[in-house]
């Protein structure tokens, strides 16, 4: 089964996971749940499960969808109703009324702060040598720029522990390189690029990626997923505040 809507290139299908919003506010609820069967009227879907937020999904409310696809995000008006179904118990969406198309281009990155330890990661690397605090000044799906000392250069490794992935539960530490330093108001920025863990493996001759337990399962692609959903409603949300 499947749903063509305008203006949207791919239709929707069964299974494919929505993002639901109880508000356009900064306290709105933001809820995960994936598309269970489609009908002539709108969608039925499986049991939201809350992600965070403080406004709770009621019965009869208008909601906001955010359905990913591969060149765009895009957002819908719908209405939510919970019914019950040869004593089971189905979550209805009204047939999604479009209002907004974002293009991936635009989440390159988003201004955002969150404390940030680092150290280098080299041949002679040990589990007792000494981490960095630092802070972000902005993080995307693929990278993050951070406040960095003299020792991180072009090239160099790092292992990363941010606060940010830990409330993402995203396993720590994770590991990146340096692509570019330079300086902002006399303050020393490196942004640092993530590496994922199908690509750690080419890194495995030169540098001890076996002395950091679980190092090469942490930055999976389903934890960049975690990381790119999260950039993605910041953006939208600072495009709410008039801040993009």
């Amino acid at each position: 089964m499947q749903l063509s809507i305008p203006k949207i290139p791919e239709p929707l299908i069964v299974w494919e996971k929505v993002e639901i919003l109880t508000s356009s506010d900064a306290n709105a609820g933001l809820y995960m749940a994936r598309i269970e069967d489609i009908l002539e009227d709108g969608l039925i879907i499986t049991q939201p499960e809350l992600v965070k937020g403080e406004v709770l999904l009621r019965d009869n409310c208008d909601v906001i969808l955010h359905i990913t696809k591969t060149d765009a995000i895009y957002c819908f008006h719908a209405t939510i109703q919970k019914l019950k179904k040869n004593e089971r118990v189905q979550y209805h969406l009204s047939k999604p009324i479009f209002i907004q198309r974002i293009q991936r281009r635009e989440f390159a990155r988003v201004v955002y702060s969150t404390p940030v330890e680092y150290t280098l990661f080299n041949e002679q690397y040990n589990s007792k040598q000494k981490w960095y605090r630092s802070y972000s000044w902005d993080i995307s799906g693929n990278g993050i720029l951070i406040e960095a000392k003299d020792f991180v250069k072009p090239g160099s490794l790092v292992l990363l522990n941010i606060q940010l992935f830990e409330d993402l539960d995203i396993n720590l530490p994770v590991l990146g390189k340096s692509c570019r330093i330079f300086s902002d108001n006399n303050t020393r920025l490196s942004g640092i690029g993530f590496i994922v863990s199908s690509e750690i493996s080419s890194y495995k001759k030169k540098y001890p990626i076996n002395k950091v337990p679980n190092l090469a399962e942490n930055f999976s692609l389903s934890a960049q997923e975690k990381l790119v959903a999260f950039v993605f409603n910041q953006q939208i949300e600072q495009r709410k505040k008039g801040l993009l």
